[in-house]
C-alpha cells in the first residue's frame, strides 16, 4: 500500500498538470475581499485547499449586513417622488421590488455559501482524487485552461459593471451631496453575484472536460479492443484437412497443426514484440505488468482490458454523482438569477421605450436614459444567463455521450463480462444522470433560452401596450378635466351632441339596411 502512494506521488509530479485549486486562486482572493468566500485564507494560501473558518464567516456575515444597510439607505436617497406621484400604486410596487431584486439574489447566495461549504470543500476534494486516479491510469488532466477561462470571466464582468456604473454616476446622477456616492452599491450586489457564478461556471468546466477525456479513453479502448479482435481472428490456429482412403467410416480426417507457437524465455517469459504496444495503450503510467505468459490476444491481455474498463466507468459514476451534487448546491441561487435576468432584461427595455417618449422612469433604473449603458447592461445580463444555459447543456451532452462510447467498447470486445458492466453503468447513468437544473423548475439548456427569448418579447410588447392605452386615458382625462373646469354647460352640450350623433348612426343604419335588401 505505502508502494502504491509513492507510486502515485511520485507520477503526479512528473506530470505537468497543476492542483485544481490553485488555478482558482485569483478568483478566491478577489472574492475574499468582497466577501463572497468563507473558507480560511492561510490554508489556501499555504496549501491550496479550502477549510472552513469562523473567522471567514463572520466576514462574510458582517460584510453582507453592511451591503444590505447601505443598498435600503442608497434607495431612500436616490428616491424619486415625482414617479410615484406620476405612476399608480401598482407601477411603483413593480418598480420598488425590481429595485430590491438584485439585492435579493446577493443574500441567496450568500446563504447558500455559507450553508453549502462543506459539499463544496467535499466536491474538490472529489475531484482531486479523481484526477489522481487517471494518474495512475496514464491519463494526464490539463488544468491550466481553467484559469484562462477564469480570467477572462473576471475581467468582462468586472468592464462592464464598471462602464454601467461610471457612465451612470457621471451623466445621469447629481453630486451635489456626498451621498451620491452610494450609487456604487447598485453595482456591489451584482458584482458578487457575477463572481459567485465564475465559481459555479469553472466547476461545470472542470467536469465537463473530465468527461470529455473519459469518452475519449472510451472510444481509445474501443479502437484497441476492435484491433486484438482483428488480430485473434488472423492468428488463429490454421486446420489441415486430409482425405483419408478409407471414406466408409469417415469420409474425412482432420488433423490440427496450428501455425504458430509462441516461444519463451528462460524465466518463462513471452518473447513478444507486442509489449510495446500494450504499454502504449495502458498508459505510461500503469502498473501493470505485461511481461507474463500470454499470447497477445490471451486472457490476461483481455483480463487488463477489463479492469481498465471498470475503473473508468467507475470514475465515470463519481462524475456523474458530482455534477448532481453541484446542482444541488446552486440550484436556488441559479434560480434566482435566471428570474432577475428575466425580470431585469424585460425591464431595461420596458424603461428604455418609457424614456424614449419622454416618460420619467425610476431612478435606479436610469441607465435606461442612455441607449450606450442599456446595450452593455443588457449584455453583461444575458452574459451572465447564457453562459450558465451553454456550459450546463454541454456537460450534460457530454456525459450522455458516454453511453454511446461505453456500448460501443462492448460491441468490439465481445465479452459477456464487459456486457454485464455496460449494462451496470447504463443503469447508474439513467439514475444519476446528469440533469443541471433550477431547482426542478425548468432545465439548463437551449430550450429554456428560447422560452426566455421568447418570454422577453411578449411581456415587452405587452407592457407596452399597457403604457400606451394609460397613457391615452390619462390625456383624456385630463382634457375632460380642463373642458369642466372652464365650462360646466360644455358637458350637457357633449353629451347633446353624442346622442344626436347616436341617434343618426342609428338611422343610418337603419337606411342602409334597407337599401342592401331592396338591392337584393
Amino acid at each position: 500500500m505505502a508502494t502504491h502512494k509513492t507510486e502515485a506521488a511520485l507520477n503526479r509530479r512528473q506530470l505537468p498538470s497543476r492542483p485544481l485549486l490553485e488555478e482558482f486562486s485569483l478568483l478566491f482572493y478577489i472574492g475574499k475581499i468582497w466577501g463572497i468566500n468563507a473558507q480560511d485564507f492561510q490554508e489556501f494560501r499555504n496549501h491550496k485547499h479550502l477549510e472552513k473558518s469562523l473567522g471567514g464567516n463572520c466576514l462574510v456575515i458582517v460584510i453582507t449586513v453592511c451591503v444590505f444597510i447601505c443598498f435600503n439607505l442608497m434607495v431612500w436617497v436616490f428616491h424619486d417622488p415625482e414617479y410615484s406621484v406620476e405612476k399608480d400604486i401598482f407601477t411603483v410596487a413593480l418598480a420598488l421590488i425590481l429595485t430590491y431584486f438584485s439585492l435579493a439574489v446577493y443574500l441567496t447566495d450568500r446563504y447558500t455559501h455559507l450553508r453549502t461549504q462543506d459539499q463544496l470543500m467535499e466536491i474538490f476534494d472529489t475531484l482531486h482524487d479523481l484526477d489522481d486516479d487517471l494518474m495512475e491510469l496514464g491519463i494526464e488532466v490539463d488544468n491550466s485552461p481553467i484559469r484562462y477561462r477564469i480570467l477572462l470571466q473576471i475581467v468582462f464582468a468586472s468592464i462592464c459593471e464598471s462602464l454601467v456604473f461610471l457612465f451612470t454616476f457621471a451623466f445621469l446622477v447629481s453630486h451635489d451631496s456626498w451621498t451620491s456616492g452610494l450609487w456604487i452599491f447598485t453595482a456591489v450586489p451584482t458584482y458578487c453575484n457575477a463572481l459567485d457564478k465564475i465559481w459555479y461556471n469553472t466547476i461545470v468546466l472542470a467536469i465537463k472536460k473530465r468527461f470529455e477525456i473519459i469518452n475519449a479513453e472510451f472510444d481509445n479502448m474501443a479502437l484497441e479492443m476492435q484491433r486484438q479482435a482483428s488480430k485473434q481472428i488472423i492468428t488463429m490456429p490454421v486446420f489441415s484437412v486430409e482425405k483419408e482412403s478409407n471414406r466408409k467410416i469417415h469420409p474425412r480426417k482432420m488433423k490440427v497443426q496450428p501455425s504458430m507457437i509462441p516461444s519463451f524465455n528462460q524465466k518463462g517469459i513471452l518473447n513478444d514484440s507486442r509489449n510495446k504496444s500494450k504499454k502504449e495503450f495502458l498508459g505510461p503510467k500503469s502498473n501493470i505488468d505485461l511481461n507474463m505468459p500470454s499470447s497477445g490476444t490471451g486472457p490476461i491481455f483481455n483480463e487488463m482490458l477489463e479492469n481498465r474498463f471498470e475503473k473508468i466507468c467507475q470514475l465515470h459514476n463519481e462524475l456523474c454523482v458530482m455534477g448532481v451534487e453541484l446542482n444541488g448546491i446552486w440550484s436556488v441561487p441559479i434560480l434566482a438569477l435566471m428570474a432577475y435576468g428575466f425580470l431585469m432584461v424585460t425591464a431595461q427595455l420596458y424603461f428604455f421605450y418609457c424614456a424614449t417618449v419622454n416618460q420619467i422612469i425610476p431612478s435606479l433604473f436610469r441607465p435606461a436614459n442612455s441607449l450606450v449603458i442599456t446595450i452593455i447592461f443588457l449584455l453583461y445580463v444575458s452574459v451572465k444567463c447564457f453562459s450558465i444555459l451553454m456550459l450546463s447543456w454541454l456537460t450534460n451532452l457530454e456525459s450522455k455521450k458516454s453511453g454511446v462510447c461505453i456500448h460501443r467498447c462492448a460491441t468490439a470486445a465481445d465479452n459477456g463480462r464487459i456486457y454485464e458492466m455496460v449494462n451496470h453503468l447504463s443503469l447508474k447513468l439513467f439514475n444519476h444522470a446528469v440533469d443541471f437544473n433550477a431547482s426542478g423548475y425548468f432545465s439548463l439548456d437551449m430550450d429554456t433560452l428560447f422560452g426566455f427569448l421568447g418570454g422577453i418579447s411578449t411581456y415587452l410588447i405587452i407592457l407596452i401596450q399597457f403604457n400606451i392605452e394609460q397613457q391615452q386615458v390619462r390625456s383624456a382625462a385630463a382634457s375632460g378635466g380642463l373642458t369642466t373646469a372652464n365650462n360646466d354647460e360644455s358637458i350637457a352640450k357633449t353629451i347633446a351632441e353624442n346622442a344626436t350623433e347616436l341617434i343618426t348612426q342609428m338611422f343610418a343604419t337603419t337606411d342602409d339596411i334597407s337599401a342592401s335588401q331592396q338591392f337584393q
